[in-house]
């Protein structure tokens, strides 16, 4: 959690903006999303579920343990996937609607779209990479066979890099909003500056 504690820090403290109405089509495609994810996710669940479920009709009690305790642990090994997806998908929200807040404010915020929109496409391979792992670690209580764990150990090492880089893409949004930010309030100062120094030459003269 500390690691992403410093971009939490940054949002709250850099932009105390009032948050702006998103784009309806960009909501609803994200809802959209969403809604996909989840639906494949409580899929994955209730078949986990299920194979939970038919350990108890195995009579083999060291077999019947061996198999529940294999299961709970591709569980907590998902669990630890989702958490970490939720927790990015968090950021990205709170950066999405910053930049509508300071592109309220009449500040450029191209740059900053286009690191939320880097992140938002890696969290979708998150997305779509989770899926595949529950299909395989949802598919049966006996051990994976070695093309399973080979897809896994790709999967996990794909949805790290995804998540690094998406974390990495919202940082980079945030440094351009407050240099905007900075900009603005550097040209608003010296334009105040300037008049006056106009009105001083005008009383002189």
């Amino acid at each position: 959690m500390k690691k992403y504690f410093g971009l939490f820090t940054i949002l709250v403290l850099v932009f105390s903006l009032p948050v702006n109405t998103l784009h309806a089509d960009k909501e609803d495609k994200h809802l959209e999303l969403k809604d996909e994810v989840e639906v494949r996710r409580v899929e994955a669940k209730t078949k986990m579920d299920d194979l939970k479920t038919s350990i108890k009709d195995e009579k083999d009690d060291s077999k019947a343990k061996a198999q529940l305790e294999r299961i709970s642990s591709r569980e907590k090994a998902l669990n630890n996937f989702d958490e970490a997806s939720t927790k990015i998908n968090t950021l990205k929200d709170r950066v999405l609607k910053q930049i509508g807040s300071v592109s309220a404010k009449g500040i450029d915020t191209a740059a900053a779209t286009a690191f939320e929109l880097s992140a938002e496409a890696s969290l979708k391979t998150v997305s779509e990479k989770i899926v595949e792992a529950r299909a395989i670690l949802s598919g049966s209580v006996d051990e994976l066979n070695s093309q399973d764990r080979i897809n896994l150990q790709i999967l996990g090492k794909t949805i790290q890099v995804s998540l690094r880089d998406a974390q990495k893409s919202l940082n980079n949004a945030v440094k351009s909003l407050k240099e905007g930010v900075q900009a603005k309030i550097k040209m608003e100062q010296d334009k105040h500056a300037a008049e006056e120094s106009a009105d001083v030459e005008n009383k002189n003269n």
